[in-house]
Order: C-alpha cells, then structure tokens, then sequence
C-alpha cells in the first residue's frame, strides 16, 4: 500500500467536506462520539482563530485520515506571547491504516501551523500512542500528567467555596463576571502558561453536552464537572485558576470543597500547576487505564525552549 496524501483543508468547510470529516472520524471513534454542533464550536467558534484542519487521501482520493487543531494564547513569564495550536481530533478509518497516516497527518498541521503563525503544535497523547510519536523527529515530550485522587472523608481544614455559576459559559460574558475574572492571577512565575481570558474561557466552558461548574475559595478559583464512574459520583477538577498575589494553592483542601459541593463520593485532579501544591494521594501510573503525555512539535525552529509551568485538564480537548 502507497502511503497517503495529505492536504490542509479549506476555510470555511464546505458541505462535503464535513461530511467527510464526520464519516472519518465515526469510523474510527464509533457513531455518535462527535456530533455536528461539538465540531461547530470546536472548529468555527473559539474566539483565538478557526481550526487548522488536514486529510489524508489514497492514491484513488478517497479521503481516509483527518486532523485538526485549534489556537490557544500562551504567554511567559518573560513577555512572550506565543500561539499554541491543540491537537483535538486525530482519526485514521480502517482503510487508512499502517500508511503513514499519524506522522504525515501532524506534520501538515505543523505546516498548516506556520501558514498562520503559530509557535508550535501540542497536544496530549495516552500511553498508547506517544511511543509512536517519540519515533517522529520533530515530537518533544515536555511531561506526564500526574493523576491525584481525593477519597472521601471529610477534612477538618476544607477551604469554603462559593459556587459562581452552573452555566459558567453564559455567565463569563456577563458584566457580573467581571469583578470575579479580576480576581485571577493574569502572569506566570517562570515559564509558559495558557492566557486565559474571558472570552476563551467563557467559549471552552460552552462545549455542547458539557456541565462545568465554576466555584470561587478564597486563593483561588476552580472548574470542575461530575463524572459517574461505576455509578458513583466522582468530581473532575479541570482547572485550578489561582488569585492574584497566590504563590502556592492548597489543593487538597480546595477541592475537598468543591467535591463536597458537587456531592460526589471522591475527586479527581490531573495535571500539574505552578502554583498548586499538588494533593498528597497520587494514583501510580501502573493503576491507569492509560496515563497521559503531553508533547509537541516546534514550528519555531527551536527558539521558544518549551518549560511548560501549568498544564491541566482544561488546557486539553480531555473534557
């Protein structure tokens, strides 16, 4: 078999293109997973730029591998303020397979990349997958998501938390949003950092079929959705926005509150954060179904040096 052709897409998608774009990704994710409103928001809304999309074709055209990425603002502690582009869909049908298809599918979102001046393309890669990628040459692996896990109990030094809003998407864009945003640290300490703003994060708490909660503590301020898993109620922190003047977040403390707030039996916190003392009870990578890696690929010909500071659920299309 020929290794495959790969292409950025126009903008803005024509019918058939989505079309398909959804029939690859149903036939490599199942049907359903993606639907059309999700893939609107994802690629035509965030308020930082459309998505870079690109696809693989067989020597006869059929279309048979797809990717996407979206931008992000970053910044660092020294003034740079960088685009990053997230990997958040990569899909190979069947028919598309032991082709080439995942190297030659990310290096045309690197192009892509570059035709529209971002600094590098990211994303996070499970176990599984980020062997394959550390085989490419222009891949770096920055650091592996650590996962903590919160059992239940009740701690006698749980932080009191105030549950803004549980439309935080709507309500971001209000004028009452605004004393709240001030609140948050806008810098990093040492290295990069995304900047969140409240446009992007009003559009990334919009996901369709989503139901982010927004709580505020008094150092910092947390997103966080439920999860049932094997029918228990569990709390995904997503993120930890800490306040202006914070240097060091108790995370254990903070989250018990908003896990007690969700009413969930135990919580769950993945990633890492400057300014977050991680929780104590840090689950083995052993335990994990499959650990999270987050990496890149740099399109600014290794002048950027990528010391990635904060990283949680909610910079990824994790949640």
């Amino acid at each position: 078999m020929s290794a495959l052709t790969h292409v950025t897409m126009p903008q803005p998608e024509a019918a058939d293109d989505r079309a398909a774009v959804l029939g690859i990704l149903e036939a490599a994710y199942g049907p359903g997973v993606l639907r059309g409103e999700v893939l609107d928001w994802l690629y035509e809304l965030n308020p930082v730029g459309p998505a870079a999309r690109v696809v693989g074709s067989t020597e006869l055209g059929d279309r048979v591998s797809f990717a996407a990425a979206v931008p992000q603002r970053w910044a660092h502690a020294d003034g740079r303020t960088p685009t990053i582009g997230l990997v958040v869909n990569i899909a190979i049908s069947p028919d598309g397979r032991g082709r080439g298809g995942t190297g030659g599918l990310l290096r045309q979102l690197m192009e892509a990349g570059r035709e529209r001046g971002w600094d590098s393309v990211w994303g996070a890669a499970n176990d599984l997958s980020v062997g394959g990628l550390l085989k490419l040459p222009e891949y770096s692996l920055f650091r592996q998501m650590d996962t903590y896990l919160l059992p239940p109990g009740r701690r006698a030094d749980r932080a009191e938390v105030t549950r803004l809003s549980a439309t935080p998407g709507r309500w971001l864009l209000t004028s009452e949003a605004e004393s709240g945003f001030e609140l948050l640290e806008p810098a990093p300490r040492w290295g990069f950092a995304q900047r969140w703003q409240p446009d992007t994060l009003a559009w990334r708490l919009s996901r369709p079929g989503q139901r982010y909660a927004l709580y505020q503590g008094p150092d910092a301020s947390v997103v966080a959705l439920r999860r049932r898993v094997a029918g228990l109620p569990v709390c995904v922190v997503a993120k930890i926005l800490p306040h202006r003047g914070v240097t060091q977040v108790r995370a254990e403390t903070l989250i018990d509150a908003v896990r007690s707030a969700e009413r969930c039996v135990a919580a769950v916190y993945v990633g890492w954060n400057s300014r977050v003392r991680a929780p104590a009870n840090r689950v083995p990578r052993r335990f994990l179904p499959s650990g999270l890696n987050v990496g890149g690929f740099d399109t600014s010909n290794g002048t950027w040096g990528w010391d990635v500071e904060t990283y949680e659920l909610l910079e990824g299309d994790q949640l």
